[in-house]
């Protein structure tokens, strides 16, 4: 990647010899935060958005991400795009953001504008509860006393030495209630999976703390959970053999749940050296907006509109396949629409870019459709819900996904990814010259830090001469090559513009 085109900001040569100083290789300067584009979101939800964000004292761009995620949730499974029909390439609405902010930035606050409206939903669907509850109870009840009548007539047939009878239907116990879901939090592989086989539809995991979540999956599951996750993201089936219901693992026809999250920016960098190389961590979108001032806290107007047209999508259901299994139904990529993102398509082909924010580019296109279907409905649930719902996606939205992703989501991604998500040799370089200004190094030796590395991975062979080489180029180490003084081979000189701060 080019940082110069991130990070124009350089030093001129001093006096004493040094180079021009390079400041992109530390990631000082990160890129700004581009502006969120409301206008693309329809007449209400634009309007919708700006006054939520006033109301709440946030940023838009936490709300906007909080509205998306859940109309993501309330589409789930009843819908998916069809963005090729020729090679039946099709995308779940499913969205994971991360939110990246300080813990008093508003990201609370702003999620709260749709999730209290999704709480509303969630209290329409469960209306009937305490009566599933008491059929729940009935039928147990009546399952026990059929079972211990079954075992009766077992006995009997033993001691006349005759074939028992098969256990009846009716003595087996019965599948427990679940509330219907839309949104959960902190939730084990075990719940999650209990709580989609009575959801189908999919759920949205609501984390307050993603770097946590994300650690914890190698800390206290041994590894087991990630691969879980990663097919979370794909909607696509999954067995969790961790659950039994009645001696048989838990099998999911569709995996899909949304996630969002904040994450502190200092977390970011770490969170990005310790990721592994299975595309997780760059499956999040990451919205990383400028602060906003303190603000009265407001009403939201138009709440009624906005928690009728999230019903609307909620009330969408799956249909039932062939062979009898609830299964999507499909809105397809007009031509007009198809030829939009396959220009955009080709534009995003980024082959060069590696690390982190090269496999973040690759699943853009994914997201292009995921994007479309969304936004498709929820402008069609908001703006115009007198007319039939669409039956396929508009070269109108595909445009504004192509905009959305062009001017907003990719400047967010290089402004988060400048915290650690590029290449391996780049990281190093990165954290070494980090490590150089935070402890005001003036000489350092190769040979003692490979013994004692103060950045994770720097004692690998060849990691630790290509870092020194990215910060000799740039202007931040020279090779000391006076001879005869009592040094070492393989010391490095540290430009004092990086440990003094000049400007």
């Amino acid at each position: 990647m080019n940082k110069e085109a991130l990070v124009p900001f350089r030093i001129a040569p001093d006096a004493a010899g040094w180079q021009e100083v390079d400041f992109a290789v530390l990631g000082d300067e990160r890129p700004p935060a581009p502006e969120f584009p409301a206008s693309l979101f329809g007449e209400f939800w634009s309007r919708w958005l700006q006054q939520a964000a006033a109301a709440k004292g946030a940023p838009i761009d936490y709300v906007a991400a909080g509205l998306l995620a859940g109309c993501a949730a309330s589409i789930g499974n009843a819908r998916h795009a069809l963005l090729y029909e020729s090679s039946n390439w099709t995308e779940p609405p499913l969205l994971w953001f991360q939110l990246v902010g300080s813990p008093s930035s508003g990201k609370s606050p702003a999620l709260d504008a749709t999730f209290s409206m999704l709480s509303d939903i969630e209290s329409d669907l469960n209306a009937d509860w305490e009566g599933r509850r008491a059929d729940y109870d009935a039928a147990k009840e009546a399952a026990s006393v059929a079972l211990e009548d079954w075992k009766g007539q077992v006995k009997t047939a033993a001691k006349e030495g005759v074939p028992p009878p098969q256990r009846p239907e009716r003595a087996r116990e019965p599948d427990r209630p679940e509330r219907k879901r839309i949104r959960i939090g902190d939730a084990t592989i075990e719940a999650v999976a209990r709580i989609l086989k009575a959801n189908p539809k999919g759920l949205l995991c609501h984390r307050d703390e993603l770097a946590g979540w994300l650690e914890s999956f190698t800390r206290f599951s041994g590894g087991s959970d990630r691969p879980f996750w990663l097919e979370a993201y794909g909607a696509r089936a999954y067995t969790v053999d961790r659950v039994k219901a009645d001696g048989e693992p838990v099998f999911i026809p569709r995996l899909t749940v949304s996630v969002i999250g904040g994450i502190q920016p200092a977390r970011l960098a770490p969170l990005f050296n310790r990721e592994q190389d299975d595309g997780l961590q760059a499956r999040f979108l990451s919205i990383w907006p400028e602060p906003v001032g303190v603000t009265r806290p407001g009403v939201i107007e138009g709440r009624e509109q906005a928690l009728n047209a999230l019903r609307r999508l909620a009330n969408l259901q799956m249909v039932t396949d062939q062979s009898g299994r609830l299964a999507p139904s499909y809105l397809p990529f007009t031509d007009g629409a198809e030829a939009v993102f396959h220009e955009w398509r080709t534009e995003n082909h980024r082959p060069e870019l590696e690390g982190l924010i090269g496999g973040h580019w690759g699943k853009l296109p994914n997201y292009f459709g995921r994007l479309a279907l969304i936004m498709e409905l929820m402008t069609w649930a908001a703006d115009h819900p007198a007319e039939p719902e669409p039956g396929e996606i508009s070269e109108k939205t595909a445009t504004r996904v192509a905009l959305l992703i062009d001017e907003y989501l990719k400047p967010m991604a290089l402004r988060v990814y400048s915290e650690g998500g590029f290449a391996e040799d780049e990281s190093d370089a990165r954290n070494l010259g980090r490590w150089l200004r935070r402890t005001r190094q003036t000489v350092i030796n190769v040979r003692d830090i490979r013994r004692n590395p103060p950045v994770q991975g720097l004692s690998g062979k060849g990691r630790l001469e290509r870092a020194i080489e990215i910060l000799c180029d740039a202007g931040v180490l020279r090779l000391v090559t006076s001879e005869g003084v009592g040094r070492p081979r393989g010391d490095y000189e540290v430009n004092p513009a990086i440990v003094e701060g000049e400007r």
